[in-house]
């Protein structure tokens, strides 16, 4: 029965501190889990509804800890392989999603192409930052198909909406807008891209956290970028070019860039690249600093 009462408090303290984090970070992930008690006694306890929902364990633990919860979540292409409350990662493959936009429906993954694209989010239209953000995408849009990337915007509105607010938008930021804004009208895709609250039942729009995500997507389809940033926050998409030309970069050659690096500047040959090897593949050299510490100049530029 002590066991019992220590077990009963120890789970009190971690459902406490559950509560507290899910409210402030969603993506808290469970490290490792490591039980010194009864594993009978550990199912049936309610805080494992919130470890499940604030938390995303593989599968073989998750059936240790609550074998009866579900391992799968509903996902608008039934994705079987994500996981309930999962937060997207760099490297993850972004979620596939058929939607209807003001263009038309579309299907996510079948319109990537195979090269860079970019995926930004709303949780509503008819909002001042917003607008201007919308705004100066399509002001930028040259400079990022000059990049060869594909732009994609979303906002948990109707369809109706969005063609109202887009008139809106192009006569208050003096701007055309020819790319597709999906009219996420249930929240169903915000959901997959982790902008829902956790345990959210029904209508998932109506529990969109006030937060617009950036995605940057590669040609593999896979995630190479991702933030989130308050909507009371605008976004800076000059920052978001120069996370482009690192990304496409440091995708083709074997560098990394500092902090504040900017098209033209000298990176850092990788960690990974031995000596002997870095020499034949930099013919303008590098400066070894230290032996992790690599200067050299940017290898696709035609000077230095």
């Amino acid at each position: 029965m002590r066991e019992a009462r220590e077990l009963k408090n120890l789970f009190d303290k971690v459902s406490d501190y559950l509560k507290y984090f899910s409210a402030r970070a969603p993506t808290l992930v469970l490290v490792s889990l490591s039980w010194p008690f009864s594993p009978k006694l550990v199912p049936s306890h309610p805080t494992f509804k919130s470890l499940y929902i604030a938390t995303h364990p593989p599968p073989s633990r998750l059936s240790l800890l609550a074998p009866n919860l579900p391992t799968e979540m509903a996902t608008p292409d039934g994705d079987e392989d994500l996981y309930k409350g999962a937060p997207l990662q760099v490297g993850d493959e972004a979620p596939n999603f058929t939607c209807d936009s003001h263009l038309g429906m579309i299907t996510f993954h079948e319109v990537l192409d195979g090269q860079f694209s970019m995926l930004v989010t709303f949780p509503n239209d008819f909002e001042a930052v917003a607008t201007t953000e919308l705004g100066m995408i399509a002001k930028l849009q040259e400079e990022f198909e000059a990049r060869n990337v594909k732009l994609f915007a979303l906002s948990a509105d109707t369809k109706g909406n969005h063609r109202r607010w887009i008139e809106d938008v192009e006569e208050l930021q003096d701007c055309k807008i020819t790319f597709p804004l999906f009219a996420d009208v249930d929240g169903s895709v915000s959901r997959v891209y982790g902008l829902v609250r956790p345990g959210t039942v029904g209508n998932a729009a109506k529990s969109i956290i006030s937060a617009g995500l950036i995605v940057i997507i590669d040609l593999d389809k896979r995630i190479r970028f991702i933030s989130q940033y308050p909507s009371s926050t605008g976004r800076n998409f000059y920052e978001v070019l120069r996370v482009i030309d690192s990304l496409q970069l440091t995708l083709f050659h074997s560098v990394a860039t500092p902090a504040n690096w900017m098209q033209g500047e000298d990176v850092f040959v990788r960690n990974d690249i031995s000596a002997t090897a870095a020499g034949a593949m930099f013919p303008k050299g590098f400066v070894a600093i230290k032996e992790w510490f690599r200067i050299t100049p940017q290898p696709d530029t035609k000077t230095g």
